[in-house]
């Protein structure tokens, strides 16, 4: 819809030096120009099950990695 909006997210940790490469991607984005990383963090083609399959799944791993979260937490308390 809005072509000319470009935006880069999910830098976490030690995200300095990632940042400042998608940002030169982003500026050579914007100027028209190639970079020689931009198709390592093009957005890939993966198409969404619709819903309510999205929501189904999203809440059945996000109970199982509550399950597992809480063996890991049971498991540490009984080793104390």
């Amino acid at each position: 819809k809005h072509s000319n909006v470009h935006h880069a997210i999910g830098f976490n940790g030690h995200g300095v030096p990632q940042t400042t490469l998608a940002g030169a991607i982003l500026a050579s984005t914007i100027s028209r120009d190639a970079h020689e990383f931009a198709d390592l963090f093009a957005k890939p083609g993966f198409a969404w099950p619709p819903e309510p399959l999205t929501w189904i799944g999203g809440n059945i791993l996000t109970g199982v990695m509550g399950a597992m979260d809480a063996r890991v937490d049971r498991k540490v308390r009984a080793t104390q």
